[in-house]
């Protein structure tokens, strides 16, 4: 580990912001107790690459919880959203936080906003139906259950990147090509 803690390290002489060295080195910092050297880099990969973002939020996520600073997280979502204000996942993590929080009415705000900036995210969707089910408003649930289904059975066609081909389901690999397919967005 002490070997692949100077390669990183290195890399980062290079390359000041190098995502691979960034998200690795943190990794090391956490596993070997130093939590707050590995938060500062992922911050920083979030902060320098925000179209990574989502290969740090979930490590955050955990070290702030193992610690107990859930506000320190909050702070951390809303300065990545400074950054990026229309991040959907940002805005899902924050709504999760508001959730275990109990603060469902910033939960409901939150997703709101991610549903604005994207209504066919199954993801906030399915939040908000726990949002709803959370405050014992189980009608809202349903129309919420009945919205992501509308939008499920829309058909959204998809295309390969590779070859052109288009098909109305999601395929991990293009059926004609077998390039893999990107996951739709959150």
């Amino acid at each position: 580990m002490e070997e692949a803690k100077r390669h990183f390290k290195a890399a980062l002489k290079l390359e000041r912001d190098q995502p691979v060295a960034l998200l690795r080195l943190g990794d090391i910092y956490y596993e070997t107790g130093h939590a707050e050297r590995a938060i500062l880099l992922w911050r920083g990969l979030a902060t320098a690459h925000p179209e990574r973002i989502h290969l740090v939020l979930e490590r955050l996520e955990v070290s702030a919880f193992d610690r107990g600073r859930f506000s320190e997280m909050e702070q951390t979502y809303e300065e990545l959203l400074g950054h990026n204000p229309r991040d959907v996942r940002v805005k899902l993590a924050l709504a999760r936080l508001h959730m275990k929080r109990g603060a469902l009415d910033e939960a409901e705000r939150t997703l709101r906003g991610a549903i604005e900036l994207a209504p066919e995210s199954a993801p906030a969707r399915l939040l908000m139906v726990q949002v709803h089910r959370q405050r014992g408003d189980l009608q809202l649930a349903l129309d919420e259950v009945e919205t992501a289904l509308r939008g499920l059975a829309d058909g959204a066609v998809t295309a390969c990147g590779r070859c052109g081909r288009h098909f109305e389901e999601y395929w991990s690999r293009c059926p004609q090509c077998l390039a893999w397919i990107p996951l739709p967005p959150a």
